[in-house]
């Protein structure tokens, strides 16, 4: 890869697409440093670059711009939501909230700017802290799910225990799929959360031969991406969200409420052999007290319990809040009207 020549463009957006893409099939730590070596030199000879601050943003978080803003206001929208609880040090957020007014700078200011951070990797912290609210936030999600295990059936079905939740306002994590099989080709799979008042997901939705099943819990390290929509993500290579949709920072409440769609949440499949191993179903939802022979006889095969959810969905709030002033996607400018 020609680093010299890549960089006589004057998009750093491009620059950095290309160079992760090169980057992602053939890593090189000597080109890495080049790259560093070659950027920072524009950035103190950017006198003619109206961009300077996404030349200074990409070498400070060694990423694009785009992709730091899109997670910059992740992390501040979530800390705002948890306002009660300090995930983040203020002055960490207050250094955040400063980079996304970097674009309204002087030149002078953002070259003393550049001059003072460039050493203190701040990209590490900033990776650090991005991980620390992803994490708070799916422990928010997982340990505020429906707790099955704490009622009592309400009945038996041909020894199959049932549980009718549509009195309390519950809140599970399904999964829409055909007859479940314990292995998959596939390393991920699609998750969404219903409640008492927002059931809809995909399975149901799409297909009518899908079941949907229920899950009391999942491993807060295998989640892979969430989203308060269903993204029509794509299964590609191992360990890639299959979207450029930004990777949401929610409470379980944020992320139920707020679209008319299903949410989506990848969950990583446990590799075993050539194959991956699925979650097992804790229990397979029905959406109406009479029970469908079908989900009865899965219930059966699987010795899982059914519960009884509501059939209906009531209206949705407003999402727009979820959405990114500027970006609204990864590597992808184009994205955030798409989505609309």
């Amino acid at each position: 890869m020609d680093l010299e020549t890549m960089f006589k463009c004057n998009d750093i957006f491009t620059i950095r697409s290309l160079f992760d893409k090169y980057m992602n099939k053939y890593p090189s730590i000597e080109l890495y440093m080049d790259y560093y070596r070659i950027l920072e030199g524009k950035i103190v000879n950017g006198s003619t670059l109206s961009n300077l601050y996404e030349y200074i943003i990409d070498y400070l978080f060694h990423d694009s711009y785009q992709n730091v803003y899109v997670n910059l206001c992740e992390i501040l929208r979530y800390t705002k939501i948890c306002h009660t609880t300090k995930i983040i040090p203020e002055e960490n957020l207050e250094f955040y909230r400063m980079i996304l007014e970097l674009n309204n700078w002087p030149l002078d200011r953002l070259l003393d700017f550049f001059e003072f951070y460039k050493n203190k990797r701040i990209y590490m912290s900033f990776y650090n802290d991005l991980k620390i609210a992803k994490t708070h936030s799916y422990n928010d999600i997982m340990n505020n799910l429906t707790d099955l295990t704490l009622f009592e059936p309400d009945y038996d079905v041909d020894s199959v225990s049932v549980y009718d939740l549509r009195p309390i306002n519950y809140k599970l994590l399904v999964r829409g799929s055909r007859k479940f099989e314990k292995y998959s080709c596939y390393y991920k799979s699609y998750y969404s959360i219903i409640t008492s008042i927002h059931n809809r997901t995909f399975g149901r939705e799409n297909d009518s031969l899908s079941f949907d099943y229920g899950y009391l819990c999942a491993d807060v390290n295998k989640i892979l991406h969430v989203s308060e929509r269903d993204l029509l993500s794509k299964y590609s290579d191992e360990h890639d969200c299959g979207t450029l949709a930004p990777n949401r920072i929610l409470n379980l409440y944020s992320l139920t409420e707020f679209d008319s769609s299903w949410s989506e949440i990848q969950i990583l499949n446990l590799k075993d052999t050539d194959n991956y191993k699925c979650l097992k179903p804790d229990f397979i939802i029905s959406y109406s007290e009479q029970i469908k022979p079908k989900i009865l006889r899965e219930a059966q095969r699987l010795g899982i319990p059914v519960v009884i959810v509501n059939n209906k969905s009531l209206e949705s709030l407003d999402s727009e809040w979820l959405e990114n002033e500027l970006y609204n996607s990864y590597y992808d400018r184009n994205l955030k009207n798409s989505m609309k």
